[in-house]
């Protein structure tokens, strides 16, 4: 980015000021509760350190990384691991905001590459998963460096090839630890790979795309051969499909943006209940339940997942409305920020009161919002040019928006936000709404504008009730 800008100075300051910003949230918000996954995630942490081996869970098969990261900080600062493990996720978060700067660079320029670098800065979603214990923060750091370094492969950089392929492969490898969802990208960067050879020969290519997946294979290998010895069935690094099919292919409607209030005030006007009946109803039948009599638990969470795929068969006109209803899920205007506020979970630190509440709740559903709409042209642009990094970007954005068809929640948004920072930024910048772009495009991205209105329309009940509530500080 240096010949781009002129100088490290731009990026490095907003770098800083992000870092700045997210070391302040850390700062008040430092005696938050533990909730849901982070409560597992500190369990496995503790019983790492005491028993010396790695529990697992009943019914995920979580990948090591996060939770060997928190026995570390907890075996090194005893109760203050916790608060340790946060300002190691503030400080990791500036390589996200590098890295999103950097793509940004690539396909809008530095004028794109600020914008980028100002959204990252402000996202308030991102910021809240720095004081949290939720390892999106940690995978991110990784994931992102990886595709940077990919992208400078596959449109033609030859300076330290070799260096850039293994440095993309080991830091894939170390976000898989971290987060199994990329597990699947791999055969889509390796068809990348042989086919952006620059003009060499197709054999490059080939050679190419096998350092890469050797060196992934290597790195993942030991973890690979852990599980084989655990329960006799290879399992690269985990396995978390089976419990998410139970959530997401079944009867009863789950969104884990919601569920929290339900349990915390058992009142009507949570806002569990109020989704649009069209969208979740299936035809009335029991629940399927998970396969929990099969002692072995790659096993048991095959056979899991083979009864939720049945379900969903029988029922196909239930499987299309219910997955607009995880589209609609996915690009809600609320996120774990908002849904801590509407919890009360701020309520004992600066955040809590009223007048901050208020206006933290106006940013946190702005400014994603912005994004998301301005993402749009971005996107549509991206499309019709056909780069090697622009495809790469909208691979990895439809792949990470597919996961979001089974569980509703706004945290699969996350690890796409700096992606659709990036479109946003492109768009802002001019780069991506010029006069070159025609009316199909416009057509194109309207159409876009009008399928998120009509996502959002979706969730309308359920956005109107959880703002309220932290808008009221309570129901």
């Amino acid at each position: 980015m240096r010949n781009a800008f002129g100088s490290w100075k731009p990026v490095l300051a907003l770098c800083a000021a992000g870092v700045g910003l997210r070391l302040v949230f850390l700062a008040l918000t430092t005696n938050l509760d533990l909730l849901r996954d982070e409560g597992h995630y500190v369990y496995l942490a503790l019983s790492w350190n005491r028993f010396g081996f790695y529990p697992d869970g009943l019914r995920y098969l979580w990948p090591p990384g996060f939770p060997l990261f928190l026995a570390w900080c907890l075996s090194l600062f005893g109760a203050q691991g916790v608060v340790a493990a946060k300002l190691v996720q503030v400080l990791a978060s500036a390589s996200i905001g590098i890295c999103t700067m950097a793509l940004a660079e690539r396909l809008f320029g530095a004028r794109g590459a600020l914008i980028a670098g100002v959204l990252w800065c402000v996202h308030l979603p991102l910021i809240g998963y720095t004081h949290t214990l939720w390892n999106e923060t940690l995978f991110l750091a990784f994931f992102l460096p990886s595709l940077v370094l990919l992208a400078s492969v596959l449109e033609g950089e030859r300076r330290a090839l070799d260096a850039r392929i293994a440095g993309a492969a080991a830091l894939l490898a170390l976000a898989l630890y971290v987060k199994d969802a990329p597990l699947y990208l791999l055969p889509v960067f390796v068809v990348m790979l042989v086919l952006a050879r620059g003009g060499a020969r197709p054999v490059e290519g080939v050679r190419r795309a096998l350092l890469f997946v050797g060196v992934v294979a290597v790195l993942v290998l030991p973890w690979t051969l852990r599980n084989l010895e655990v329960y006799g069935r290879i399992v690269p690094m985990g396995s978390t499909l089976a419990e998410n099919v139970f959530r997401g292919l079944n009867g009863t409607y789950r969104n884990f943006d919601l569920g929290p209030f339900q349990r915390k005030y058992f009142s009507e006007e949570s806002p569990v209940g109020r989704s649009r009946p069209w969208f979740i109803e299936t035809d009335g039948r029991p629940d399927w339940e998970r396969a929990e009599g099969i002692a072995n638990t790659p096993d048991r969470l095959a056979e899991t997942t083979r009864r939720g795929l049945a379900y969903a068969a029988l029922r196909p006109g239930w499987l299309i409305r219910s997955r607009i209803k995880k589209l609609a899920d996915l690009v809600a205007p609320y996120s774990f920020f908002v849904r801590h506020a509407g919890l009360g979970e701020y309520e004992d630190t600066p955040l809590g009161g009223t007048a901050a509440r208020r206006a933290l709740l106006a940013w946190a559903v702005l400014v994603p919002v912005v994004i998301l709409g301005c993402a749009i042209p971005g996107l549509v642009f991206a499309l019709r040019r056909r780069r090697a990094a622009d495809q790469l970007a909208l691979f990895v954005i439809a792949y990470l928006g597919a996961t979001s068809l089974l569980v509703s929640m706004s945290r699969f948004r996350i690890a796409m936000m700096p992606f659709l920072i990036v479109m946003a930024a492109g768009f802002l910048a001019g780069r991506a709404g010029s006069s070159e772009t025609g009316r199909l495009h416009w057509g194109v991205v309207s159409v876009g504008w009008a399928l998120l209105a009509l996502l959002w329309w979706v969730n309308v009940p359920e956005t109107s009730a959880i703002l309220g509530i932290v808008w009221r500080g309570g129901v």
